[in-house]
């Protein structure tokens, strides 16, 4: 099953049908979208779920780097989004991107998004499910920002 599919689903007695959705929270290579960020360019941050203990993103201070869940929820809060239709082997392919990345140094270039020597948070994120051939960036410009990744139609808040 991928993330986004209808499936039915029989509820505890087995007796009666019920549509759902296939939407995993804390998957690995889901995304996180927070309400504010760490600069002050733009409104929000973005991360990427390494687990249910972990995400990974780039800050000014510490670039590319794991930051705890507890602590990102505490910092940001935990707005969650799935690429839709894709399997738990890509949302994993997506991480190993995204945490072979883990040293580098943020980048304030803003309006270079295909740069690969250092990475905005935003960027990591798109970057990351854009070589699993989703690009969630909603309009195509030259920056891709937070909110154009929880916009773009591709992703499904979950």
């Amino acid at each position: 099953m991928e993330l986004g599919e209808e499936v039915y689903k029989t509820n505890e007695n087995n007796n009666r049908l019920r549509r759902v959705t296939i939407n995993e929270a804390g998957r690995a290579g889901n995304i996180l979208i927070g309400r504010k960020g760490p600069t002050n360019f733009f409104v929000g941050h973005a991360g990427i779920v390494m687990d249910d203990d972990y995400v990974i993103h780039s800050v000014p201070r510490d670039g590319v780097s794991k930051i705890s869940m507890g602590m990102w929820i505490k910092s940001y809060g935990r707005n969650e989004y799935a690429v839709k239709g894709t399997s738990k082997n890509k949302g994993e392919a997506a991480l190993r991107y995204a945490m072979r990345q883990e040293g580098k140094p943020y980048s304030s270039d803003f309006y270079n998004k295909n740069r690969t020597d250092q990475f905005y948070c935003s960027q990591l994120v798109w970057k990351a499910w854009k070589i699993m051939g989703y690009d969630l960036d909603r309009n195509g410009g030259y920056v891709v920002t937070p909110t154009d990744i929880r916009k773009d139609g591709d992703t499904t808040s979950i």
